[in-house]
């Protein structure tokens, strides 16, 4: 018989020829796609079928008795002939010894039967042959005669009679049998561990001729071992492998094979022998793997990969909060938030599963590190903010920096776009696009939340920005120029109004209402986008306007002067209402959706008010004077800025504060003074003390113990006279060394900066939007001089009869009689400090965002010198010729030619107070919240104390 193991792959079966062109193509096939079923539709050309003898002269049965190769001659007897287009087929016959029957057909399928036969010798894929039992009366019996069918590629029929053809089969040692009944002789076993979790394999053994196979794991409560032929089938699973699963566990497992062919089926179950009954497998802890960490601000991502869905996940990190999101295949994601900049974490995942133990898994990530926190990054002049309405984005500009974006309230920040002089910022409500703007160069847009910029306007000296809820309708203003409005996002741009002073501008969400506000003029509103604009029919009287702020549906509209009140209106400005707050106003913000006006006083009180008026209290943390702030649509997230290096976030509406830059105490000098050899230093710490310094700042005492924002200081040349004033507070004078100080009866007032003469009798003091102070009687009265002008910067001749003071946005100003009368000088810059010398003939002065101007006929001419900076402080020896000026966040400069030409000196920094001796050989400089540093060669080289 023919013999097949379903444990080994079928053979491949190969026709040869003997002087013959005949050649069957081998074909590897399984027995499972056999013709077992689908014989009796197979037709047979001409071409596919021939009649052969044995070649050995033996009867055709009696090769495969000895032999693994038969053979055949090819013959013309016994042919069957075809009418034109016909075709042989087999099929199935009743008779229990003959069981198949020969017919030949026309091309109409019109078939008539010849004879019966058996098969022998099938091979799938290849031929199989047919043992002729004639029923034609006459016909030779045919016992010795068959027919060989094709069915591969081979064409046995085109032959020549007299070839021989050869054919090999499995086994070499047993018959192949005839085809005449239905499969039988197979058995099946199963291999493998009988536990959960294992793989099983079915082994299943056939003996016999043509058939096809199928396969079932069953699954039993009971064990029959006399009748093995219960249990349910397992869906799906009909390979040969299966492996076992939970619901295993105390069932019994059956392998199962069902074998077919053309006479029938026959069924046979197996039990695996010992292998029956499926014992739980061990119970092992599924602990987690990891994939590639990546950072991110405040947090970090990482993937589970091995995750299994029948396992329960939880997690756990030692800072911050962690998230499990959705699982993707065997990835598991993992979100950590809540870091401070570069923070390492770990996340411990914990894997439950009933009848596991549990697993594990862990792994370290760190937070990205963030461009500002509370002890490193810049101390930058912050003078402009952002707070997205609702995706609460938080976006700061440092003037002479870069722009700086969070996510997390400040937490985290990520540096932004390149070192500018940013003057205005705004952005969509969710965050997205961003507008920046420059004065004196370009303004910028970004569409992915500032982490890239492009050019969207000209280069102007902008010094406002707003835009609609998506930024689609944006409203930039210019400092001494014209209004510009762009209704596509930035790609074009309509220049509007005359030229002003424009200080402020504000638009609705949907872009229709407009609001800006020239320094020292009428509010100007536009209900139809800027088509056309109004100043409504309320005359305002030297406004001094600071900031704007419209509503999201544009209903409400606010305008903010300097002076400690605020205009309202509800009707496009027809009519005011105006309302006093508790400190001048440099910015205010709306939040549309809790109804509340956020005000930023220059006293450094953050006030919120319903939006009508009625204020609800000061919620500064930390005094400062705040030039920025915003709010966000609910009212919850709050941000303040200042230019002396602070910002400050609330996430409660106010209630609590935190810093969110550097803030490290009596480090904040604004102020310095000293002797000429250097050794004695007072310095005026900016929310400090007055501080005291005997051995030339190596070490510092508290001279004066009393807290404010500290600003200016001077002293007379053997410093028994020393006058100190505070910004938004009081001037201090001590007439015996520092050893004793009275506070000089004013009220508080915006105090910027003091000078006096070297014997301390005169002494000079300005106050920014107020008047100038001065005595001439060592502090014992003092009388307000000249009009009140946004002063900024004070010096004085030796003797105190030349004065010299300049206004931001305005002129100088000099007086040759002590301060009691004054003279306007030059032309209306943005000033910000001046140096004299000690004949009060040559001055110094410094442009913020402009030049620097020297004068040697004592400010009645001046020439420019030096190129564009942020200059912000500068300081003269008693000769007028050595000079030392510093750029906000940027180098020191010197001059040795009484300014005609300057050096670059020391690294940028943010540099704030600035000395220089009589001689102009010692020097110091404050770096703003962090060292002292001091120069012992006018400034050419410094070492950080």
């Amino acid at each position: 018989m023919y013999k097949f193991t379903k444990t080994i792959s079928a053979t491949t079966l190969i026709y040869a020829l003997i002087a013959s062109c005949l050649a069957f193509v081998p074909i590897v096939v399984n027995a499972e796609a056999s013709i077992a079923t689908t014989l009796e539709t197979i037709r047979f050309p001409r071409n596919k079928v021939a009649s052969i003898f044995d070649s050995a002269g033996r009867a055709p049965m009696s090769c495969y008795q000895s032999s693994g190769t038969c053979g055949g001659v090819k013959t013309s007897q016994n042919e069957y002939s075809l009418p034109a287009g016909g075709h042989f087929k087999v099929s199935a016959w009743p008779n229990p010894n003959y069981r198949v029957g020969l017919y030949v057909c026309d091309s109409n399928d019109s078939c008539t039967s010849y004879d019966l036969a058996n098969i022998f010798a099938y091979k799938p894929g290849e031929y199989f042959l047919l043992r002729l039992i004639p029923r034609v009366p006459g016909r030779p019996p045919g016992a010795d005669h068959l027919l060989v069918f094709s069915l591969g590629n081979a064409n046995p029929y085109l032959v020549s009679n007299g070839s021989t053809i050869s054919w090999t089969f499995d086994s070499s040692n047993g018959r192949e049998g005839a085809y005449d009944r239905a499969p039988r002789s197979a058995s099946v076993a199963i291999s493998g561990q009988v536990q959960a979790g294992s793989t099983l394999t079915g082994i299943d053994t056939y003996t016999g001729v043509d058939v096809e196979i199928s396969r079932q794991w069953k699954r039993s409560d009971f064990y029959r071992p006399l009748f093995n032929v219960g249990g349910e089938n397992i869906p799906g699973e009909t390979g040969s492998t299966y492996t076992l699963t939970e619901a295993d566990v105390g069932k019994y497992i059956r392998y199962s094979i069902q074998l077919r062919n053309m006479q029938g089926r026959e069924s046979v179950f197996g039990v695996g022998s010992d292998y029956t009954l499926v014992k739980a497998a061990p119970r092992l802890a599924l602990d987690s793997t990891f994939g590639a960490v990546t950072s991110t601000f405040g947090g970090f991502t990482v993937n589970v990969t091995n995750y299994d869905a029948t396992f329960t996940y939880s997690a756990a990190v030692t800072g911050g909060s962690v998230s499990i999101g959705a699982a993707s295949g065997t990835n598991l994601p993992l979100t950590v938030r809540g870091l401070s900049s570069a923070q390492n974490v770990e996340v411990t995942v914990t894997t439950t599963k009933t009848g596991f133990p549990n697993g594990t898994g862990t792994v370290a990530g760190v937070s990205l590190a963030s461009a500002i926190t509370s002890s490193t990054g810049p101390i930058g002049r912050w003078v402009a903010s952002s707070v997205a309405k609702q995706s609460k984005t938080l976006l700061i500009a440092n003037q002479g920096g870069y722009l700086y974006t969070s996510t997390d309230n400040g937490v985290n920040w990520a540096q932004r776009a390149s070192i500018q002089n940013w003057s205005t910022v705004a952005q969509a409500d969710d965050g997205t696009t961003m507008i920046a703007a420059a004065a004196g160069s370009y303004m910028y847009k970004s569409t992915d939340a500032g982490v890239n910029w492009s050019v969207v306007a000209a280069e102007r000296n902008w010094r406002s920005v707003a835009c609609s809820s998506d930024c689609s309708v944006i409203l930039a203003a210019e400092a001494n120029g014209k209004l510009h409005r762009s209704l596509d996002f930035g790609g074009t741009w309509l220049e509007m109004e005359s030229i002003r002073n424009w200080r402020s501008v504000s638009v609705s969400a949907n872009g229709n209402t407009m609001l800006a506000l020239p320094y020292d003029g009428q509010p100007y509103i536009s209900t139809n986008r800027g088509i056309s604009w109004s100043s409504g029919s309320t005359t305002f009287v030297n406004p001094n306007w600071t900031s704007a702020a419209v509503s999201a549906d544009g209903s409400k509209i606010f305008a903010a002067p300097f002076m400690g009140w605020i205009a309202y209106s509800e009707n496009s400005g027809s009519s005011w209402t105006s309302y006093m707050v508790p400190s001048n106003t440099n910015a205010i913000s709306y939040a549309s959706g809790v109804n509340k006006l956020m005000q930023c006083g220059n006293d450094g009180v953050v006030t919120l008010g319903s939006g009508v008026g009625i204020s609800v209290g000061s919620l500064a943390a930390n005094p400062t004077p705040w030039v920025s702030c915003s709010i966000s649509s609910d009212g919850n997230i709050l941000l303040a800025t200042s230019t002396t290096g602070l910002v400050y976030v609330s996430t409660n509406g106010g209630n609590n504060w935190t810093a969110r830059s550097i803030h490290s105490g009596n480090v904040n000098r604004r102020a310095i003074v000293a002797t000429e050899s250097g050794n004695e230093i007072y310095s005026a710490v900016y929310g400090g003390k007055i501080e005291y310094s005997s051995n030339g700042g190596v070490s510092w005492s508290t001279a004066l113990d009393i807290t404010q924002n500290w600003i200016g200081i001077c002293a007379s040349n053997s410093m028994n006279k020393i006058y100190a004033v505070a910004y938004q507070g009081f001037i201090y004078q001590s007439m015996d060394s520092g050893a004793t100080w009275n506070k000089v009866e004013f009220r508080k007032l915006p105090w910027v900066g003091i000078a006096c003469s070297t014997d301390g009798g005169t002494a000079v003091a300005i106050s920014k939007g107020g008047n100038i102070y001065n005595t001439t009687e060592s502090g014992t009265n003092w009388t307000p001089r000249e009009q009140k002008r946004k002063w900024v910067g004070v010096a004085l001749s030796s003797n105190g009869n030349k004065v010299a003071a300049v206004v931001e946005g305005g002129f100088v100003y000099t007086s040759s009689n002590s301060g009691d009368n004054w003279t306007q000088r030059g032309s209306s810059r943005n000033w910000s400090a001046i140096a004299s010398s000690s004949n009060g003939n040559k001055l110094v002065a410094t442009v913020a965002r402009g030049k620097i101007y020297v004068s040697s006929d004592s400010g009645e001419s001046w020439s420019a010198k030096e190129s564009n900076r942020n200059w912000l402080n500068v300081v003269s020896s008693t000769s007028g010729n050595k000079l030392i000026a510093v750029v906000g966040t940027g180098r020191i400069y010197t001059s040795s030619n009484s300014g005609l030409t300057w050096t670059a000196r020391e690294s940028a920094r943010n540099w704030r107070g600035l000395y220089i001796s009589g001689n102009g050989n010692r020097a110091f400089a404050a770096d703003f919240g962090r060292k002292l540093y001091s120069s012992t060669d006018s400034g050419e080289s410094w070492t950080a104390l």
